[in-house]
């Protein structure tokens, strides 16, 4: 019987607007701390309480950063890694293409992380028992974005789920929207935890351009 290891929940912002809220839900008949996340690898948590990226941050077209968090198994089997990114993307930022997302371990390849609510795995990473994984997330504003794109707003949060190393079912099979290889939340030594409050607005050049403005508008006025 396939056996889940655990998921745990890290929220990422492009600028943020609001305070962060961060609420813990363990689901039902699950183990709790057999997935724990990190950003110093000395407190390890259910869940990142403060966002990967500085909430002072202002993003424009071009803008490409990247950041990172530590993930642990603390379950007692080693365990497939994969990472999952769930959005409303109200303004259709994602869909359009104007912010691409891409996830990495340790210092391997860059692979494109498509916001679609699904577990993609890391191919070749496995955690063993015990072990630590340092996670980095790269968001970037693509440079043709335009100006509409500027004052949206792109809420993100991000599951890593570890699931029992070699237990992946055959294409096909198992539960419609999870990795195969892990149970529903139901059943299993899972965990769930949830970041909640996260807004996220894109601001781009138009307020730098507004202020430019204003700028020349009153060094018109002083010289008048």
């Amino acid at each position: 019987m396939t056996r889940a290891c655990g998921a745990a929940l890290v929220a990422v912002s492009l600028v943020l607007v609001a305070l962060c809220w961060v609420l813990a839900a363990p689901a039902p008949a699950s183990a709790e701390g057999e997935a724990v996340v990190s950003t110093d690898g000395v407190t390890w948590t259910d869940a990142l309480t403060t966002p990967l990226f500085s909430p002072a941050t202002r993003w424009a077209p071009g803008d490409t950063r990247v950041s990172s968090f530590l993930v642990g198994n603390r379950a007692s089997v080693r365990a497939d890694l994969a990472v999952r990114v769930r959005t409303e993307d109200p303004d259709g930022l994602v869909a359009r293409g104007d912010v691409d997302l891409a996830v990495r371990s340790g210092t391997g390849a860059w692979r494109p992380l498509p916001a679609d609510g699904q577990p993609h795995r890391l191919p070749g990473v496995v955690l063993a028992a015990g072990a630590n994984d340092r996670i980095s997330v790269r968001a970037r504003f693509r440079p043709a974005s335009p100006n509409r794109s500027q004052l949206q707003r792109l809420p993100l949060t991000f599951e890593v789920v570890l699931s029992q190393a070699g237990t992946a079912a055959p294409p096909g099979t198992g539960t419609p929207g999870l990795l195969p290889g892990v149970l529903p939340e139901t059943g299993g030594a899972g965990l769930r935890v949830l970041v909640v409050g996260l807004l996220l607005t894109l601001l781009g050049f138009l307020t730098t351009l507004i202020a430019a403005r204003r700028k020349d508008d009153h060094d018109d006025r002083h010289l008048a």
